[in-house]
């Protein structure tokens, strides 16, 4: 939905870049490094409809070092971290164009840095790994 995006651009005066996906769904990459490589003070917006249960757009966007404006649904909560974006009340579009504006302060590094360090893949594979490695061992959680 580009509602929300729609109303900032008409109401704020925001600029609309809309990153292209492929037949799976999934981010350009090509196309996303184009983009942040023209602006490189732009904010992903997200803006999601329901409650997903992994913010993906969120952390391909900071898995770039771009800072994140939301809505406060879903995952996102667990994977905006403090200085990585900022997070406003589903729906609360004033309250997103803030955020935006907020957002676009955080330090690119940073962010990234978050990306790396808790959003890897790498990261979700170690931790699996413990996981079963525990209960190989006859761990069991409590």
């Amino acid at each position: 939905l580009l509602d929300p995006v729609t109303w900032l651009a008409a109401h704020e005066g925001a600029r609309i870049d809309t990153t292209p996906v492929d037949r799976q769904g999934r981010v350009v990459v090509e196309r996303l490094r184009e983009q942040i490589e023209a602006d490189p003070a732009s904010v992903a917006v997200v803006t999601p409809a329901w409650e997903e249960p992994y913010g993906l757009v969120a952390a391909e966007a900071m898995s770039s070092g771009t800072p994140v404006a939301a809505f406060a649904r879903g995952a996102l909560p667990e994977i905006v971290a403090e200085g990585t974006g900022v997070l406003c009340a589903p729906d609360d579009v004033t309250g997103l164009a803030a955020a935006i504006e907020e957002a676009a302060g955080c330090d690119r590094r940073a962010v990234r840095r978050h990306a790396v360090r808790r959003l890897s893949a790498e990261r979700m594979v170690a931790e699996y790994e413990q996981v079963y490695a525990s209960l190989a061992h006859g761990e069991v959680a409590a």
